[in-house]
Protein backbone atom coordinates (compact mmCIF):
# COMPACT_ATOMS: atom_id res chain seq x y z
CA UNK A 1 0.00 0.00 0.00
CA UNK A 2 1.49 3.31 -1.08
CA UNK A 3 1.82 6.38 1.42
CA UNK A 4 -1.28 7.99 0.15
CA UNK A 5 -3.30 5.60 0.75
CA UNK A 6 -2.27 4.73 3.96
CA UNK A 7 -2.92 8.57 4.75
CA UNK A 8 -6.20 8.18 3.09
CA UNK A 9 -7.18 5.33 5.62
CA UNK A 10 -5.97 6.53 8.81
CA UNK A 11 -7.91 9.61 7.89
CA UNK A 12 -11.14 7.86 7.86
CA UNK A 13 -10.43 5.68 10.56
CA UNK A 14 -9.83 8.56 12.54
CA UNK A 15 -13.02 10.76 11.41
CA UNK A 16 -14.94 7.76 12.04
CA UNK A 17 -13.89 7.34 16.15
CA UNK A 18 -14.28 11.03 16.12
CA UNK A 19 -17.95 10.87 14.77
CA UNK A 20 -18.85 7.82 17.02
CA UNK A 21 -17.30 9.90 20.31
CA UNK A 22 -19.44 12.88 19.59
CA UNK A 23 -22.78 10.23 19.04
CA UNK A 24 -21.14 8.78 22.58
CA UNK A 25 -21.45 12.53 23.67
CA UNK A 26 -24.25 13.58 22.57
CA UNK A 27 -26.48 10.65 23.03
CA UNK A 28 -27.48 11.48 26.72
CA UNK A 29 -28.32 14.99 25.65
CA UNK A 30 -30.37 13.47 23.13
CA UNK A 31 -32.73 11.23 25.76
CA UNK A 32 -32.84 14.15 28.25
CA UNK A 33 -34.20 16.12 25.32
CA UNK A 34 -36.94 13.13 24.19
CA UNK A 35 -37.75 12.97 27.97
CA UNK A 36 -38.59 16.70 28.04
CA UNK A 37 -40.70 16.20 25.16
CA UNK A 38 -42.81 13.91 26.19
CA UNK A 39 -42.97 15.50 29.73
CA UNK A 40 -44.09 18.88 28.00
CA UNK A 41 -46.10 16.88 25.58
CA UNK A 42 -48.28 15.01 28.65
CA UNK A 43 -48.29 18.34 29.83
CA UNK A 44 -49.83 20.11 27.12
CA UNK A 45 -52.22 17.09 26.63
CA UNK A 46 -53.79 17.50 30.04
CA UNK A 47 -54.19 20.54 30.23
CA UNK A 48 -55.95 20.34 26.84
CA UNK A 49 -58.09 17.46 28.46
CA UNK A 50 -58.84 19.71 31.44
CA UNK A 51 -59.46 22.88 30.63
CA UNK A 52 -62.49 21.53 28.62
CA UNK A 53 -63.55 19.85 31.24
CA UNK A 54 -63.86 22.96 33.83
CA UNK A 55 -67.43 23.72 34.86
CA UNK A 56 -66.89 27.19 32.50
CA UNK A 57 -65.00 26.24 29.54
CA UNK A 58 -66.82 27.03 26.53
CA UNK A 59 -70.55 27.66 28.51
CA UNK A 60 -73.65 26.46 26.57
CA UNK A 61 -75.49 29.94 25.73
CA UNK A 62 -78.35 28.89 24.15
CA UNK A 63 -81.08 25.96 23.37
CA UNK A 64 -83.15 25.11 20.33
CA UNK A 65 -85.95 22.98 19.92
CA UNK A 66 -86.25 22.09 16.20
CA UNK A 67 -89.69 20.11 16.70
CA UNK A 68 -92.90 21.63 16.67
CA UNK A 69 -94.58 21.54 20.18
CA UNK A 70 -98.30 20.85 20.64
CA UNK A 71 -99.09 19.52 24.11
CA UNK A 72 -96.15 19.56 26.00
CA UNK A 73 -95.91 22.21 28.59
CA UNK A 74 -93.33 25.14 27.59
CA UNK A 75 -92.99 26.03 31.22
CA UNK A 76 -92.16 22.23 32.25
CA UNK A 77 -89.72 22.71 29.80
CA UNK A 78 -88.30 25.57 30.41
CA UNK A 79 -87.84 24.16 34.38
CA UNK A 80 -85.70 21.35 32.50
CA UNK A 81 -83.67 23.30 29.83
CA UNK A 82 -83.14 26.78 31.84
CA UNK A 83 -80.50 25.16 34.79
CA UNK A 84 -78.40 23.89 31.51
CA UNK A 85 -77.30 27.70 30.13
CA UNK A 86 -73.78 28.35 31.06
CA UNK A 87 -73.25 24.62 31.61
CA UNK A 88 -69.63 23.69 30.11
CA UNK A 89 -69.80 22.21 26.61
CA UNK A 90 -68.13 19.12 27.23
CA UNK A 91 -69.04 18.34 30.65
CA UNK A 92 -72.85 18.41 29.58
CA UNK A 93 -74.50 14.87 29.99
CA UNK A 94 -76.56 14.85 26.33
CA UNK A 95 -78.43 11.60 27.79
CA UNK A 96 -79.17 12.34 30.91
CA UNK A 97 -80.82 15.10 29.64
CA UNK A 98 -82.77 13.54 26.92
CA UNK A 99 -84.31 11.72 29.69
CA UNK A 100 -85.20 14.33 31.84
CA UNK A 101 -87.29 15.62 29.28
CA UNK A 102 -89.06 12.32 28.54
CA UNK A 103 -89.93 12.26 32.17
CA UNK A 104 -92.60 15.36 30.30
CA UNK A 105 -96.31 13.27 30.22
CA UNK A 106 -96.42 14.76 26.30
CA UNK A 107 -92.82 13.38 25.42
CA UNK A 108 -92.90 10.37 24.10
CA UNK A 109 -88.71 10.83 22.87
CA UNK A 110 -86.52 13.29 23.47
CA UNK A 111 -82.90 13.50 21.61
CA UNK A 112 -80.34 15.92 22.51
CA UNK A 113 -76.99 17.03 20.52
CA UNK A 114 -74.31 19.57 20.85
CA UNK A 115 -73.47 22.33 18.55
CA UNK A 116 -70.25 23.90 18.96
CA UNK A 117 -69.12 26.38 20.48
CA UNK A 118 -71.95 26.46 22.71
CA UNK A 119 -75.57 25.57 21.59
CA UNK A 120 -77.70 22.83 22.54
CA UNK A 121 -80.41 21.14 19.98
CA UNK A 122 -83.80 19.86 20.97
CA UNK A 123 -85.80 17.24 19.32
CA UNK A 124 -89.07 16.17 20.77
CA UNK A 125 -91.23 13.52 19.61
CA UNK A 126 -94.58 14.41 21.23
CA UNK A 127 -97.47 11.65 22.30
CA UNK A 128 -100.02 10.66 19.84
CA UNK A 129 -103.65 10.31 22.01
CA UNK A 130 -105.34 7.19 20.43
CA UNK A 131 -107.75 7.29 23.45
CA UNK A 132 -109.10 8.48 26.75
CA UNK A 133 -108.31 6.17 29.37
CA UNK A 134 -110.51 5.56 32.26
CA UNK A 135 -111.61 9.25 32.42
CA UNK A 136 -108.30 10.51 33.73
CA UNK A 137 -105.57 9.81 31.54
CA UNK A 138 -104.46 8.92 27.56
CA UNK A 139 -103.43 5.77 25.65
CA UNK A 140 -101.31 6.45 22.69
CA UNK A 141 -100.94 4.81 19.20
CA UNK A 142 -99.21 2.36 21.22
CA UNK A 143 -101.33 1.69 23.13
CA UNK A 144 -99.05 3.23 26.48
CA UNK A 145 -100.90 4.85 29.28
CA UNK A 146 -99.74 8.13 29.94
CA UNK A 147 -100.92 11.00 32.29
CA UNK A 148 -101.07 14.95 31.24
CA UNK A 149 -101.73 17.17 34.20
CA UNK A 150 -105.04 18.15 32.49
CA UNK A 151 -107.11 16.54 29.42
CA UNK A 152 -107.23 18.92 26.97
CA UNK A 153 -110.99 19.87 25.26
CA UNK A 154 -109.66 19.32 22.01
CA UNK A 155 -109.14 15.44 22.78
CA UNK A 156 -113.03 14.58 23.96
CA UNK A 157 -114.27 13.18 20.42
CA UNK A 158 -111.56 10.55 21.11
CA UNK A 159 -112.64 7.18 21.80
CA UNK A 160 -113.19 6.63 25.70
CA UNK A 161 -111.75 3.52 27.40
CA UNK A 162 -112.81 2.06 30.77
CA UNK A 163 -111.04 -1.08 31.71
CA UNK A 164 -109.08 -2.47 34.33
CA UNK A 165 -105.23 -1.37 35.31
CA UNK A 166 -102.62 -3.30 32.50
CA UNK A 167 -105.47 -3.51 30.12
CA UNK A 168 -105.15 -0.67 27.68
CA UNK A 169 -102.43 -2.25 24.70
CA UNK A 170 -104.75 -5.36 24.61
CA UNK A 171 -108.16 -2.79 24.39
CA UNK A 172 -106.23 -0.54 21.35
CA UNK A 173 -105.45 -3.48 19.51
CA UNK A 174 -108.96 -4.88 19.82
CA UNK A 175 -110.67 -1.21 19.18
CA UNK A 176 -108.25 -1.35 15.59
CA UNK A 177 -109.45 -5.20 15.17
CA UNK A 178 -113.68 -4.10 15.23
CA UNK A 179 -112.77 -1.17 13.04
CA UNK A 180 -110.39 -3.60 10.40
CA UNK A 181 -113.46 -5.74 10.09
CA UNK A 182 -116.68 -4.45 10.92
CA UNK A 183 -118.40 -2.42 8.46
CA UNK A 184 -120.53 -0.22 10.83
CA UNK A 185 -121.97 2.84 8.20
CA UNK A 186 -122.64 5.89 9.09
CA UNK A 187 -121.86 5.13 12.94
CA UNK A 188 -118.91 4.92 15.34
CA UNK A 189 -117.82 3.36 18.22
CA UNK A 190 -117.44 6.23 20.89
CA UNK A 191 -116.58 3.96 24.19
CA UNK A 192 -115.28 0.47 24.68
CA UNK A 193 -115.69 -0.73 28.09
CA UNK A 194 -114.05 -4.19 29.61
CA UNK A 195 -115.11 -5.64 32.85
CA UNK A 196 -112.88 -7.44 35.38
CA UNK A 197 -114.35 -10.68 33.70
CA UNK A 198 -113.11 -9.20 30.46
CA UNK A 199 -116.86 -9.03 29.20
CA UNK A 200 -116.92 -6.06 26.14
CA UNK A 201 -119.96 -3.64 26.25
CA UNK A 202 -119.88 -1.30 22.81
CA UNK A 203 -121.23 2.02 23.16
CA UNK A 204 -121.91 3.62 19.41
CA UNK A 205 -122.09 7.35 18.45
CA UNK A 206 -125.73 7.25 18.30
CA UNK A 207 -126.54 5.99 21.59
CA UNK A 208 -127.07 2.36 20.99
CA UNK A 209 -124.89 -0.15 23.74
CA UNK A 210 -124.02 -3.59 22.89
CA UNK A 211 -123.08 -5.72 25.53
CA UNK A 212 -120.79 -8.45 23.27
CA UNK A 213 -119.62 -11.02 25.98
CA UNK A 214 -116.14 -12.65 26.22
CA UNK A 215 -115.46 -13.89 23.12
CA UNK A 216 -116.04 -14.05 19.50
CA UNK A 217 -116.71 -10.33 19.83
CA UNK A 218 -115.63 -9.57 16.10
CA UNK A 219 -117.98 -12.16 15.40
CA UNK A 220 -120.87 -11.07 17.10
CA UNK A 221 -120.16 -7.75 16.19
CA UNK A 222 -120.28 -8.42 12.16
CA UNK A 223 -123.90 -9.94 12.54
CA UNK A 224 -124.92 -6.95 14.50
CA UNK A 225 -123.67 -4.86 11.44
CA UNK A 226 -125.65 -6.74 9.40
CA UNK A 227 -128.44 -6.83 11.32
CA UNK A 228 -127.97 -3.00 11.57
CA UNK A 229 -128.31 -1.91 8.25
CA UNK A 230 -131.51 -3.96 7.18
CA UNK A 231 -133.72 -4.35 10.20
CA UNK A 232 -132.21 -1.43 13.08
CA UNK A 233 -131.04 1.59 11.26
CA UNK A 234 -134.70 2.00 9.56
CA UNK A 235 -136.53 1.58 12.55
CA UNK A 236 -134.25 4.00 14.70
CA UNK A 237 -134.75 6.72 11.45
CA UNK A 238 -138.66 5.79 12.06
CA UNK A 239 -138.37 6.96 15.69
CA UNK A 240 -136.26 9.80 14.88
CA UNK A 241 -138.66 10.94 12.39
Amino acid sequence: MDVGSLLMAKAKKRGASMYHQRQRRLLPKMKIFKVLLFVLSLGGLGFWLSGPLEPGSYPINSVRIVSPIEYVSQNALKRVIEPLIGEGFFRIDVEHISAMIEVLPWVHRAAVRRVWPGQLVVNIEEQQPFSIWNDDALVNIDGIVFRPEQIDDSLAALPHFVGPEGTAKMMTEHFREFNDNVVLRDINIVRVDLSNRRAWQLELDNGLILNMGRNAVVKRLQRFAGVYAIDVKPRLAQIDG
